[in-house]
């Protein structure tokens, strides 16, 4: 995350959006005066004195940034404001996406909120529950109630650790290979990392927190071994393959990795949260779980899986009545997931998701696959 510079805290002032060379792009579907609208209310939310004394924010890059993939940002979360600016609750959700921790998961409510407020429902955001909690969002059409609740899930630990491993496997060798005594030392690299590494940290850190610390340091010590051999091929076990040769031959040194298996991150998101998700949706309307994840999720799988467990939920969690996964889309060098969205629906919903607008407007609007029950 980035803080914003304090000469671009009047980000907007220069309207660069309205240059021929941007409006010729948006021309076909939106006016200029369109687009400066869309940019007008997202510097209502990101105003000048509040940038002045936030914190570093994930936002920050794309309120000071110029070009088409900053204006489509700019595009998309100003049309979502302008269609939710006079929900109830909307000013907490202003907060919300003003705070660099909680703004990844208000934006998420916000495109939703927006989503469902097009179909012509009446939205509130953050309503209160009898039980004193509170669901993300209710809409309304008709004789339809819904409640969403939204969950935006980090980056695994896991997955963290693993990159930091691979980061220090990189140093390591680096300066192993530097050191008296090493006869390929102006050579590159190719280490491939185990495919089960990733899973090996996720069973090994449960049993023992310190575990990364002496795996490291043996590890260390196994590359030293075979690098004083002068071994250009070799193996370590649960670690991977390192492969050394001349820089004719082998133009780069890189380390591959792969990461946490579907399942493990799977078991990572649903473990225990399903059933705390249902106590902040109301018990006699129907509810829609949608959480979004950067993990690496395999759709054909995973359905089964969260399927069987909405039916492990029982009668106590027959409200909800359908779990919708959305991956993060990452923009560069194109639009791309790690996986695709799916839906998965309760088996045991006292009312199915397929019945309710909102839900078959969220299917199509995201293209998501569904498991039916």
């Amino acid at each position: 995350m980035m803080p914003v510079p304090k000469e671009c805290t009047h980000w907007w002032r220069e309207r660069w959006w309205m240059e021929e060379q941007y409006s010729a792009g948006y021309g076909p579907s939106m006016s200029p005066e369109q687009v400066n609208n869309c940019v007008l209310a997202v510097s209502r939310v990101f105003t000048e004195a509040w940038l002045k004394t936030t914190k570093p924010h994930r936002a920050a890059f794309w309120l000071v940034s110029k070009g088409f993939d900053p204006l489509q940002f700019l595009i998309s979360m100003g049309r979502d404001i302008l269609a939710t600016q006079c929900v109830p609750g909307f000013s907490g959700l202003v907060r919300n996406l003003r705070n660099p921790d909680t703004y990844e998961s208000a934006r998420l409510e916000l495109s939703i909120a927006a989503l469902i407020s097009e179909e012509g429902y009446a939205i509130r955001l953050h309503p209160k529950l009898s039980n004193g909690k509170s669901s993300d969002l209710f809409a309304q059409y008709g004789d339809e109630e819904v409640y969403f609740e939204v969950k935006i899930l980090r980056e695994s630990a896991t997955d963290e650790i693993l990159c930091d491993f691979r980061d220090w496997v990189a140093r390591t060798v680096d300066e192993l290979t530097a050191q008296s005594g090493i006869t390929f030392a102006n050579g590159n690299y190719l280490i491939t990392l185990d495919s089960g590494l990733a899973d090996y940290f996720a069973a090994s850190s449960r049993a023992n927190p310190e575990f990364h610390t002496g795996f490291a340091a043996g590890t260390r010590d196994k590359i030293l071994g075979h690098l004083r051999n002068g071994d250009r091929e070799f193996y370590v076990s649960n670690v991977g393959t390192f492969l050394f040769r001349p820089k004719d031959v082998l133009e780069h040194s890189t380390i591959t990795h792969h990461p946490v298996s579907p399942k493990v991150e799977l078991s990572r998101i649903l473990r225990g949260r399903l059933h705390g998700i249902a106590q902040q949706l109301p018990p006699d309307r129907p509810g829609i779980v949608v959480f979004r994840t950067p993990g690496d999720l395999d759709p054909c799988a995973s359905q089964q899986a969260i399927r069987e467990l909405l039916d492990g939920l029982g009668p106590d969690g027959a409200h909800v009545s359908a779990a919708i996964i959305l991956p993060v889309t990452y923009s560069f060098p194109r639009r791309w997931s790690r996986f695709n969205g799916f839906a998965v629906l309760n088996p045991r919903a006292t009312i199915s998701a397929t019945s309710l607008k909102a839900y078959r407007r969220l299917i199509v609007v995201c293209a998501l696959s569904e498991e039916r029950a």
